[in-house]
């Protein structure tokens, strides 16, 4: 399988010819930099998702697939859940025993599927079948999708799924474990379903951090059992 980079602020070289109509020719080239693309919350990303989340400054990130990446800005979301056989894809953690060292935090996704995929060789469970989820967007494919952190699921739920006529928001429901505010909706936007989506956060040895998006609730008393949705990632 082939695969097209892209490279991240790399200098582009614009070269201008000048050729005198007299017959002699004489060549000048310039060298300009293009600034980076400024991206805002919302706009499409380069991978073909959505913006929803931009740093003051940078975060680590992790150089997959030659994107001569270290340090990023922005996280774009995919634009739909992880299938498998054209199937949107439910799944476990597949491997049950305790990682340790995952984090919660915005900016730590990345890190935390690498440790995952470490531990676990098996190929169905949430961080590897984040990992080996792909888009491709004219010339280039990206392959650098992970499942996110506790914290960026939130930042999702906020984003699609943050109805404030909420049946949950009216009746005062799940008010002291929301984090971060979002109210859940059944209506999600961006393909979400209003089910749970696993992060790759561990709580315990047996037990990993979902986020209800119909109420917006994090969830840690389901273990790595339970079967939930799986939505990806990329930073850049």
């Amino acid at each position: 399988m082939s695969h097209s980079f892209v490279r991240r602020l790399a200098p582009v070289v614009l070269l201008l010819m000048i050729f005198s109509s007299c017959g002699g020719a004489s060549s000048a080239s310039t060298t300009t930099t293009l600034p980076p693309k400024i991206y805002k919350v919302g706009d499409t990303g380069p991978g073909g998702g959505t913006i929803f989340y931009k740093a003051a400054t940078s975060f680590k990130c992790i150089d997959n697939d030659g994107l001569d990446k270290n340090n990023c800005t922005y996280l774009e979301v995919a634009p739909e859940d992880v299938h498998v056989g054209g199937v949107r894809a439910s799944t476990t953690w597949t491997c049950f025993d305790f990682i340790g060292g995952t984090r919660t935090g915005i900016g730590a996704g990345e890190l935390n599927t690498e440790q995952i995929i470490g531990s676990c060789t098996k190929p169905d469970g949430p961080a590897q079948l984040a990992r080996a989820y792909a888009t491709t967007v004219g010339v280039n494919t990206y392959r650098d999708w992970f499942l996110p952190s506790l914290e960026e699921v939130d930042l999702l739920c906020l984003m699609f799924a943050n109805d404030p006529k909420s049946v949950y928001s009216d009746e005062g429901w799940w008010t002291k474990a929301q984090i971060g505010g979002c109210k859940g909706s059944y209506t999600p936007a961006a393909n979400f379903t209003a089910g749970a989506y696993w992060s790759s956060s561990e709580k315990a040895e047996s037990y990993g951090w979902h986020v209800h998006l119909y109420c917006g609730v994090n969830d840690n008393h389901l273990d790595k059992y339970y079967a939930a949705w799986v939505r990806t990632v990329r930073a850049f």
